[in-house]
C-alpha cells in the first residue's frame, strides 16, 4: 500500500555505522504508523540485515549534496510515482548530523501532534525543530523537516527539487537549499514554523541568553541555536543534539559536553546505548581513509 505518513531519514558514516539510538528511535516512529526510508552512501551488512529485519526500506545512493541534498533522489521519485504522491498526507526529511538525547517517546509526540494540528490543513506548512536568521535570511534548519499534504501537492514543493543542484559546495548548498527552500516557502504563501523557535527561546529563556552570551554572539543574525544553546533546547524538551556539539573543538571552545550532565536524560540502559554509539562515531568521524 502506498504510505500516508513517511519518514525519511539520511545516513552517513564512513565505515557504514548506523547508530542504535537511532534504530531505536526510528522503531517507535514506525510503530506510530510512519513507512520509514533510510537513505544512505555507505552502510555495513551488520547495520543493514538489522534494519531490514525491522522491516526499513533502504535506499543507496552517493555521497552527494550533504544533507539537503541528500533528500532530493527520494523526494523526486515519489513525484513521479502518482499513487504515492497522491495519498502522502506527512513527509518528514532527517539526517544523522544529530543524536537522539532526550526520551524518544518526546520525537514521537512531536510527530502525533503535527499529525493531529498540520497534516489536513487548507494551508502549506513547513516545519522545524529549529530556526534561524544566520546568513541574514530566516530559514528553518534542515535537519528535521515537516512537509503537510497540501504543501506536498503545492507546484513549488516540485519546482523547488526540479531546481536544486546538490553538485555544489558546502556554502551554495545551504544558501540555495536549507535558506532557499525556506524563503521560497515564504514568497509563496507558506506558513513556516518551528518547534523550538528561536524569538521565543530567547525571549522566554534567560538560561538560553546567558549561555549565547557566553558564546559571544550580541545579535540574532550570528545564533545557531542548535550549536551555541543546545543546553537551553535540552532543557525546553528538544529531543536532538548536533553531533557537532559534541566532537568539534570549534563549537566546544568555551566547555566541553559533559556526559554527566546530560545524563538525566537518559535512562541507565539508554546511556550505555548513546556511548557506544559515541565511541563509534568517534572512530568514524576521525578514520583515514587514505593513506
Amino acid at each position: 500500500d502506498s504510505p500516508e505518513r513517511l519518514f525519511i531519514f539520511h545516513h552517513f558514516d564512513q565505515r557504514g555505522f548506523f547508530p542504535s539510538t537511532w534504530v531505536n528511535l526510528l522503531l517507535l516512529i514506525k510503530n506510530a504508523g510512519w513507512h520509514v526510508i533510510i537513505s544512505t552512501s555507505e552502510i555495513n551488512i551488520k547495520s543493514s540485515i538489522e534494519l531490514e529485519s525491522h522491516g526499513f526500506l533502504i535506499a543507496k545512493r552517493l555521497n552527494i549534496g550533504l544533507c539537503l541534498g541528500a533528500y532530493k533522489d527520494l523526494i523526486l521519485l515519489l513525484q513521479q510515482d502518482s499513487n504515492i504522491s497522491r495519498k502522502l498526507k506527512s513527509l518528514v526529511l532527517c539526517n544523522d548530523s544529530t543524536l537522539p538525547i532526550l526520551n524518544k517517546i518526546n520525537l514521537v509526540a512531536h510527530l502525533t501532534n503535527l499529525i493531529k494540528h498540520q497534516e489536513n490543513s487548507t494551508q502549506p506548512i513547513l516545519i522545524g525543530m529549529t530556526d534561524s536568521v544566520e546568513r541574514g535570511a530566516y530559514h528553518l534548519q534542515s535537519y528535521f523537516l515537516y512537509v503537510n499534504s497540501q504543501a506536498l501537492k503545492s507546484s513549488l514543493w516540485n519546482r523547488f527539487w526540479l531546481k536544486f543542484n546538490p553538485f555544489q559546495d558546502k556554502d551554495k548548498l545551504i544558501n540555495d537549499g536549507e535558506i532557499g527552500l525556506s524563503q521560497a516557502a515564504l514568497n509563496e504563501g507558506f506558513r513556516l514554523k518551528a518547534l523550538y523557535p528561536l524569538i521565543e527561546n530567547i525571549t522566554s529563556e534567560q538560561m538560553m541568553s546567558k549561555e549565547l552570551r557566553k558564546s559571544g554572539f550580541p545579535k540574532l543574525s550570528s545564533i545557531n541555536q542548535t550549536l551555541f544553546a543546545w543546553k537551553t533546547l535540552l532543557e525546553r524538551g528538544c529531543p536532538l543534539i548536533k553531533k557537532r556539539v559534541i566532537f568539534d573543538d570549534d563549537i566546544n571552545s568555551n566547555e566541553f559536553l559533559s556526559l554527566t550532565y546530560i545524563e538525566k536524560y537518559l535512562s541507565s540502559d539508554e546511556k550505555e546505548i548513546f556511548i557506544d554509539d559515541l565511541k563509534e562515531i568517534f572512530i568514524g568521524r576521525y578514520i583515514l581513509t587514505k593513506l
